[in-house]
């Protein structure tokens, strides 16, 4: 995804559609993590995979990733 600071948009670049668009009081901040949310949500996706295959405990750092993984897709944490 990607920002335009010049009209507050979010949009995709693969097919130009707009999927947000920022408050004038938003920060750069605040579209940066949006910008980011689908990548984050990958790799925690990931790390959860390739940690289970390792542990049968999962650490803290684990839970809280299994965590945002079931509020950013609304299913219940594994």
């Amino acid at each position: 995804m990607k920002y335009n600071p010049t009209n507050g948009q979010i949009y995709d670049p693969e097919d130009g559609q707009t999927i947000a668009t920022m408050s004038e009081s938003a920060t750069p901040e605040q579209a940066k993590l949006l910008t980011a949310a689908r990548a984050m949500l990958a790799a925690l996706q990931q790390l959860t995979e390739a940690a289970t295959h390792h542990q049968a405990d999962a650490p803290a750092a684990l839970k809280a990733a299994r965590a945002a993984i079931a509020q950013a897709t609304q299913e219940p944490a594994k």
